[in-house]
């Protein structure tokens, strides 16, 4: 049970258990004696304790039914040495079709939503990636992708390592509103990386998102679009995002600050070559600070890595301003400043 505690020492082959806020410590039985040294326990995703052996080299899970740990999450053959901890990567959102959903396709929101991967998916279109799928009655101010309200440090697409890069890039197009948002104070460290936004899974026709591309805004900080340019992985972080009906990446709002734009092509098909846009390449407006669009100017061998492709845009390929579309300034006075437009 989730209200139960359990302690453990280095030196015995039991664990105490406290059942509920109060009464008795209770032996438990060790499955024999190969809870050997228990030093670290963890309540899993699935609800049950899990606990290291740190003499017997193993991570066993506790059997609510028998009372005892029985069977070994991690066995003594899988080569572990003293395991002093237990830790529960998050899931991860893969090789899923998310469309024709009357509302958002995917919502990551709250804090204490930490570290969500969005990989691999089709989001607004159909399985093969070469039409938009969509419902009657579908709301049409509802995004994609949306993460906001304080979830921190989520990544959609590739980490760029190496490894499988290709197949953690999502497909987000033919979306009824913005392909993906990332909003609110606190929504802090998303890295949006690998992906295509507002074109077919081939990247050479365009399927729409019936916004913009890709919206930062309302306070949301240190978003990385693209790639880090860190030489690994540069070119596998390189989104494309064309043909949205509104710009390709939109930076709004007094506190969305830190915002990198590095190393993709806006406005033309997956080769950089030709020009598939509809509207703006990237708009920064209502007051961010401190966003950089191109390189970091670091003269390391890869600077070249993130230089962004803003080509074919009929609206324009950069537009930075301060006042809202009425020509009021923002809240609180706030301007777009210290932008960095580099490399491109």
């Amino acid at each position: 049970p989730a209200r139960n505690t359990a302690l453990g020492g280095r030196v015995c082959k039991y664990l105490l258990k406290l059942n509920g806020m109060s009464g008795p410590l209770l032996p438990t039985p060790a499955s024999g004696g190969n809870l050997n040294g228990p030093e670290f326990t963890i309540l899993g995703p699935d609800g049950l304790l899990y606990v290291s052996a740190i003499f017997n080299n193993s991570v066993q899970k506790y059997d609510p039914v028998s009372g005892a740990f029985r069977g070994y999450a991690i066995s003594p053959s899988a080569g572990l040495s003293f395991p002093h901890g237990i830790a529960f990567t998050t899931p991860a959102v893969a090789g899923n079709v998310i469309s024709g959903n009357r509302r958002d396709g995917i919502l990551v929101v709250d804090p204490g939503t930490d570290r969500t991967v969005i990989a691999g998916n089709f989001v607004g279109t159909n399985a093969a990636g070469t039409a938009a799928l969509r419902t009657i009655g579908q709301d049409y101010s509802k995004p994609g992708i949306v993460i906001a309200n304080a979830a921190k440090n989520t990544r959609i697409g590739t980490d760029g390592n190496g490894v499988t890069d290709a197949a953690e890039r999502n497909i987000v197009s033919g979306n009824a509103s913005t392909g993906i948002v990332v909003a609110d104070s606190g929504t802090d460290y998303t890295v949006i990386a690998g992906n295509i936004v507002g074109l077919n899974a081939a990247g050479n026709a365009v399927i729409p998102n019936v916004s913009m591309g890709i919206d930062v805004l309302n306070g949301a900080k240190f978003t990385r679009i693209g790639t880090d340019g860190n030489g690994i992985g540069d070119t596998a972080e390189r989104n494309i995002s064309t043909g949205n009906l509104w710009a390709s990446i939109f930076v709004e709002s007094p506190g969305t600050d830190n915002t990198v734009i590095a190393g993709n092509y806006l406005g033309t098909d997956v080769t950089g070559n030709v020009a598939l846009s509809t509207s703006d390449g990237i708009v920064l407006r209502y007051g961010p600070k401190d966003t950089r669009i191109g390189t970091d100017g670091s003269n390391d061998a890869f600077n070249v890595n993130e230089r962004n492709v803003i080509s074919g845009n009929p609206w324009g390929g950069i537009l930075v301003q301060t006042p809202n579309w009425d020509n009021a300034l923002p809240p609180a006075g706030g301007t777009t400043d210290r932008t960095i437009i580099a490399g491109n």
